[in-house]
């Protein structure tokens, strides 16, 4: 048997395990379905930093469909500049136990994170400023060590009175807290 036969063979035996009543193939078929006619389906094919890429750019775009400044920032960690304020991105969809994980969050020198979440059959969006992140920071949790953090946020949040640091929610209320955010007109 050649090692790759056998790499393919330890596969098969992980993906037809039973764990907790089911198994790893029964948990992708489920997540194939889910997504199967979601217009955002593709995305589970990119890698991390396409994503966080694609990320960006969707919503420089939407920014500008809806009438809003933005530019591309000079600065290596910084994603955008919109209405000048400094914003990073942050993207994430759906994970167990329905909810979104964005991670990778750092105090640089930005003013506020967006993040953007995406559903099968919908978008979430949420702003919050640096200042209130940072100064919460020990009460969030950490993923590398003290200088990351993640944030978890359910699709059913809706705005602050569920996030506590970020503003928004669906699509919708989420463009209009942005807007509150930014000080601009919805």
């Amino acid at each position: 048997m050649t090692q790759y036969e056998k790499l393919t063979k330890g596969l098969t035996k992980k993906l037809t395990e039973k764990r907790k009543g089911h198994t790893l193939q029964d948990e992708i078929n489920t997540k194939q379905k889910l997504w199967e006619h979601s217009p955002f389906k593709m995305v589970h094919f990119l890698s991390s930093s396409q994503r966080g890429k694609l990320a960006k750019e969707l919503v420089a775009e939407w920014l500008q469909d809806n009438g809003l400044k933005w530019e591309s920032s000079p600065i290596r960690d910084l994603d955008l500049i919109v209405e000048g304020y400094k914003c990073q991105i942050r993207f994430s969809t759906l994970w167990e136990g329905n909810h979104y994980q964005f991670q990778q969050i750092r105090k640089t020198e930005y003013d506020y994170l967006i993040c953007l979440g995406i559903r099968p059959n919908g978008a979430d969006i949420w702003i919050g400023s640096l200042k209130e992140i940072a100064s919460n920071w020990n009460t969030l949790t950490e993923q590398h060590g003290k200088e990351t953090i993640w944030v978890s946020i359910s699709p059913k949040a809706d705005s602050d009175k569920d996030t506590g640091l970020f503003k928004g929610g669906d699509i919708e209320k989420g463009y209009k807290k942005l807007c509150e955010v930014l000080k601009t007109k919805t």
